[in-house]
């Protein structure tokens, strides 16, 4: 998988530096996660991961909605990254996506490891708070993540965070 600093050495040049971080204002929560590269613009391998990262989140954009289920969610994450992939685009340890209001990662978790049967009892109701967090790796590569915050609503969704793309498209 990837490597977790283990020092306070400074970054130097080509560091794959990911971000993840949040915010409390007035008794929320708010989660924020970005990828940079250090010291120059991203290469064509990373952009590449970028787009393919958005490409999954439009994927699964495209089925969140009220009476969605979590399974649905992640059934398209793993559509979207193919028979390429070696298994879900999401850190093992984390999630596809997680909630957020008065805790920065709360209820519904989405892409546990209590498996698909577990998620396709969790239905998303207009106002929930989703944060999709998947990630795209390439062994050897490193690899891409960043958070796309957003409200489900009756119909689909509305976004709550923008993210900036200079560099990686």
């Amino acid at each position: 998988m990837f490597p977790l600093s283990a020092d306070d050495r400074p970054f130097v040049e080509d560091d794959l530096v990911w971000v993840d971080n949040g915010l409390a204002y007035e008794g929320y929560m708010s989660d924020y996660g970005h990828t940079w590269v250090v010291g120059r613009d991203p290469d064509a391998l990373q952009r590449d991961q970028a787009r393919r990262w958005r490409d999954l989140v439009g994927a699964v954009l495209a089925v969140v909605r009220a009476g969605a289920s979590a399974r649905d969610l992640t059934r398209a994450a793993v559509e979207a990254v193919g028979t390429a992939s070696a298994g879900r685009p999401w850190l093992p340890h984390l999630y596809l996506a997680h909630g957020s209001g008065t805790e920065s990662a709360e209820p519904p978790f989405i892409g546990t490891d209590l498996g698909d049967e577990f998620d396709e009892t969790i239905v998303l109701e207009a106002g929930n708070v989703i944060v999709l967090e998947p990630v795209i790796w390439d062994d050897g590569h490193g690899g891409f993540r960043a958070e796309q915050i957003v409200a489900v609503t009756a119909t689909g969704w509305t976004p709550l965070s923008h993210l900036r793309w200079d560099g990686w498209e």
